[in-house]
């Protein structure tokens, strides 16, 4: 991957990284950069949880004569709000060909999405419900959380950075205090509308 343009800025006490969120991927369309030609669209990524490392793409395309490919990362040259643009000698492979390697889809059972956050003091975070990588290094940063549907309707959701030791398993996700510590929310939920929009009505 050699250029990121349009990514958001997210500022923690370590300083700033400009991340990717996984949500806002899914669905792009991908598109050779000598061709034009519409590869398919992006329907999941895969990522090597040992490392934290996103390290290819699903492509879906249902008008072609295949349904899922994959397409390493390495072969990305761009990924702009409205697409992913893939590099002059790019390759599709079968996903079964990924099987062989410690690559999992963000999505399956044994993925990131949907496993259970755990402190190591023993508090449970929530819900992973998104993820943001860094394009620039292909790691994983920040875990989106849920406290419940109810939680995400009154406050919003969490974004928790994984600083610190990390330790992924199929079930659970178990982070250090130092990424407990820099937890912060999202801006949603009506608390924090109510919030803005008193803050607004008190500047006029």
């Amino acid at each position: 991957m050699q250029r990121f343009k349009e990514y958001k800025k997210y500022t923690f006490l370590t300083g700033e990284i400009h991340l990717l969120k996984y949500s806002e991927v899914i669905g792009l369309p991908v598109i050779c950069i000598t061709t034009g030609k519409k590869l398919g669209v992006v329907n999941d990524i895969t990522i090597d949880k040992s490392s934290r490392k996103i390290e290819a793409i699903i492509i879906e395309n249902k008008k072609n004569d295949f349904s899922k490919k994959a397409i390493l990362l390495d072969d990305i040259e761009n990924i702009g709000s409205d697409a992913v643009i893939a590099s002059k000698n790019y390759k599709l492979s079968s996903t079964k060909d990924l099987k062989g390697m410690p690559f999992i889809n963000m999505k399956d059972r044994a993925g990131i999405y949907g496993l259970k956050v755990f402190s190591k003091t023993g508090r449970d975070m929530g819900i992973v419900k998104d993820v943001l990588f860094d394009p620039k290094t292909s790691l994983v940063e920040v875990v989106v959380l849920s406290d419940g549907l109810l939680s995400d309707l009154i406050r919003g959701r969490n974004i928790l950075p994984l600083f610190g030791h990390v330790e992924f398993s199929d079930e659970s996700l178990l982070v250090d205090s130092e990424a407990v510590s820099e937890i912060s929310n999202t801006g949603g939920g009506l608390l924090n509308r109510l919030k803005e929009n008193n803050e607004r009505n008190d500047t006029y």
